[in-house]
């Protein structure tokens, strides 16, 4: 009996395999592959800041429930391979991109990746200077310093752009113990830096972990909440049901201007 999502591995008979450029597979599993992975971006929503401690919440109760999905989120700024293109271009000095990446050909430096970690580069070593600053003054004030700035790292989530880049100031996948909300003010200084340096068309959400959350990760099945986000998925459908409210809400407004009009 033939399995219901072969499709999603349905390769090219040999002959017409292309090793070097690693195209093995036939162009209506590609079509379907994109398909499922817009799918699971278009559920898989971001959670906003005011969110975090029913995150927390909710990866802590997968650990102790011992659940086989326990969701792992990066909280920090997504940034589209356009949008890399575009900082690269307008914000990262460029006294900064010729003194680190000089040696690199026209071609690499267009390259989503590079672009990438250019800009992680220049956001840490941004906050590592800012840290140093401020622990000079405490110095002359008699103030004891202050701990080790709180860096930015690059994770992957579930979207469409395959170049797209999560700059996390901090991971469920990675960190432990879990921190309680008070104590995420603690990254305050970094995200502000982030935003003043980089960009100030993003705002820091939750994003779901690629590795763990993908559909490959879960046998190219058709989205279900629970078994893809686990103790997470309350909150999705939370989100869900308040950009509803936010919809239902704007067009009745709409609505009631429409009427005034017609006065």
């Amino acid at each position: 009996m033939t399995r219901r999502f072969d499709i999603y591995n349905e390769m090219l008979p040999p002959m017409e395999r292309d090793v070097l450029s690693g195209d093995v597979y036939t162009a209506r599993c590609w079509e379907a592959r994109y398909q499922r992975v817009s799918e699971y971006e278009a559920r898989l929503r971001p959670l906003p800041e005011n969110k975090t401690k029913a995150v927390i919440d909710a990866v802590k109760l997968a650990i102790a429930r011992g659940e086989p999905i326990v969701p792992k989120l990066h909280f920090g700024f997504y940034l589209s391979s356009a949008e890399l293109g575009d900082v690269i271009s307008n914000r990262i000095p460029k006294e900064f991109l010729e003194r680190e990446f000089s040696a690199l050909g026209e071609e690499l430096k267009q390259d989503p990746g590079v672009q990438s970690l250019a800009i992680l580069q220049y956001i840490n070593s941004r906050l590592a200077t800012q840290e140093a600053d401020e622990n000079r003054a405490r110095a002359e004030q008699g103030l004891p310093e202050k701990t080790g700035p709180k860096l930015f790292r690059r994770e992957e989530t579930v979207s469409m752009d395959a170049d797209a880049v999560v700059f996390t100031i901090y991971s469920t996948k990675r960190e432990w113990p879990m921190p309680s909300r008070s104590s995420m003010n603690c990254y305050a200084d970094s995200l502000r830096v982030f935003k003043e340096e980089i960009t100030a068309q993003r705002e820091p959400h939750w994003y779901f972990d690629y590795e763990e959350h993908c559909p490959e990760s879960h046998g190219w099945k058709p989205f279900d909440a629970k078994k893809v986000a686990g103790t997470v998925a309350p909150l999705l459908t939370l989100l869900d049901q308040e950009s509803w409210e936010a919809s239902a809400m704007q067009c009745r407004c709409s609505h009631r201007s429409l009427d005034k009009c017609h006065i």
